[in-house]
Order: structure tokens, then C-alpha cells, then sequence
């Protein structure tokens, strides 16, 4: 009965939950690309280097996220 009840939990979090985190994370990366940083003068390489890591990095989880549900959606 417990793993019955922990399997339909897991099921709809990877059908239900994850695909719409994914999104949420898509579209946040996408509005953090456009978003201007606040750099100082001394700091401007480094911070020009963070303002493009940080949404990259989040388009890469959200895509690992969305493909990883898709995989499930698929079984």
C-alpha cells in the first residue's frame, strides 16, 4: 500500500510538476538574458561573464528537467 501511494506520488510529480518547472525555468533563463546586471568599473570582464552564465545555466537544467519528463511522459 506505502509503495503503491510513493509510486502515484512520484508518477505525478514527473508528469504534473516537473514539465511545468521546466517551463517556469525556461522562461526565467529567458527574462535573465535580457535583464541588464550592475557592473562597476574594476569588475566589468567578471560581471560581464556572470550576467550570460547565470541564465545559461538555468536553460540547461530546465532542458536536462523537460527532457527528462518527457522520457517519462513517453512510457
Amino acid at each position: 500500500m506505502l509503495i503503491k501511494i510513493i509510486k502515484s506520488v512520484f508518477n505525478f510529480y514527473m508528469l504534473c510538476v516537473q514539465p511545468l518547472l521546466g517551463l517556469f525555468l525556461v522562461g526565467y533563463s529567458i527574462w535573465s538574458f535580457s535583464g541588464d546586471g550592475i557592473c562597476t568599473a574594476d569588475k566589468v570582464i567578471a560581471c560581464d561573464i556572470s550576467i550570460y552564465l547565470k541564465p545559461a545555466f538555468y536553460l540547461l537544467i530546465s532542458t536536462i528537467v523537460l527532457f527528462v519528463g518527457y522520457i517519462a511522459w513517453q512510457k
